[in-house]
């Protein structure tokens, strides 16, 4: 039987696992692992979104409103023209179009597109970079993100919650689309033993990991007091803030901050593999999330993850499984109450973290995620 023959539909370089935390890259090569033969039709040459990012710079300082610089019509004809041409030299049995709608929006062909995204307009509301838009941007955001997923043939999603948004507000057929659970973006050969990571005994200090890089919108504040109070109970603790830098005025003794961690330097990432290994939790109150791959990653470090029930979280996060959500409205006192009945529990700690692996091994890699993609694009 030959293989699957894919085109990559990414004006950005899916070859690069800088772009989107790595999930285009390791997606991408999921797919070629499982058995497929992946062509890629990108990059888009130099940086077609620069002129567009400006613009919303610009218009935000000035006006306070700006652009959703990564969904304009004007791109979208850009990469129709370029990948028209692509596709005009090559023979596809899918496309795969990962976050792209402006890629094919407006693309000609009768070659089924599988698309994938984390995230619809509807629900992206509290992130930042789609608040606070010039009616006219988003009402072009809109437009191509709907156009998009009519064109698409299949649309995975990682969390029922995205799936059921774009089925029910934006009136997507439901059997266009199924949830595949995103993996852990880093490299098999650096996944540990299961034997070195899964937690037989709780160390002396239980030491929470603070992993984002928006310090407000993952619950910085909130993990710092949480912090706080573990220490007024008399439970020797720490708090490891890596990957942004506190407000001034959010310091303490028992919290250490690491303002950068980068996964492509060799050393850099053996400090953050040493981070989820030594950690005793995965501490992030998050605002606003449509799924968070350091769960994931979390996981396949045995390492439990204490967060929030809201956006896609709980598609990751599995209660009792590989960590526990609290409301929208806890905390500092919910939160370490939860994690010190967890922490003095001895016998409940080490097995939460067993099954925190597992779901890595079962769930949380792109191997299942593959597997997922194909027995729903076979179908077609």
């Amino acid at each position: 039987m030959s293989k699957l023959r894919i085109g990559i539909l990414s004006a950005a370089d899916a070859l690069n696992p800088r772009i989107w935390s790595g999930t285009t890259y390791f997606s991408c090569r999921a797919l070629e692992q499982y058995g497929a033969e992946t062509i890629h039709l990108g990059p888009y040459p130099g940086n077609p979104w620069l002129y567009e990012s400006l613009k919303n710079k610009i218009s935000r300082i000035i006006t306070g409103k700006g652009t959703s610089h990564y969904h304009t019509k004007r791109l979208a004809k850009k990469f129709s023209s370029f990948f028209s041409k692509k596709l005009f030299k090559n023979s596809f049995d899918w496309l795969y179009a990962p976050a792209g709608s402006a890629e094919t929006s407006l693309l000609d062909t009768d070659i089924p597109i599988l698309g994938l995204s984390d995230i619809n307009h509807v629900l992206a509301q509290d992130y930042i970079s789609f608040q606070n838009l010039w009616k006219c941007s988003l009402q072009e955001l809109v437009e191509i993100e709907v156009m998009a997923l009519h064109k698409f043939r299949k649309i995975t999603y990682p969390t029922q919650w995205a799936a059921k948004s774009t089925i029910q507000d934006l009136n997507i057929d439901a059997q266009k689309i199924f949830i595949a659970p995103f993996g852990a973006n880093i490299e098999e050969s650096d996944i540990p033993d299961f034997e070195k990571v899964v937690r037989t005994k709780k160390s002396e200090i239980c030491r929470l990991l603070f992993l984002g890089v928006d310090w407000k919108r993952k619950g910085g504040a909130i993990a710092l007091e949480t912090l706080k109070t573990m220490l007024s109970m008399n439970i020797p603790a720490e708090l490891i803030v890596c990957g942004c830098v506190p407000p001034s005025q959010c310091i303490h003794p028992a919290m250490k901050v690491i303002p950068f961690l980068d996964k492509n330097n060799v050393h850099q990432r053996t400090s953050l593999h040493e981070l989820l290994t030594s950690s005793s939790f995965l501490l992030l109150p998050t605002r606003a999330e449509a799924y968070g791959i350091v769960f994931c990653e979390a996981s396949a470090f045995g390492l439990p993850s204490i967060s929030t029930n809201v956006g896609g979280v709980s598609g990751v996060v599995r209660e009792g499984k590989n960590g526990h959500l609290l409301p929208p409205d806890a905390d500092a006192i919910d939160y370490a109450k939860l994690i010190a009945e967890i922490w003095e529990d001895q016998q409940r700690y080490c097995a939460l973290s067993l099954s925190s692996r597992k779901e890595y091994e079962q769930r949380l890699n792109w191997k299942v995620w593959a597997e997922i993609v194909f027995q729903n694009i076979h179908k077609v």
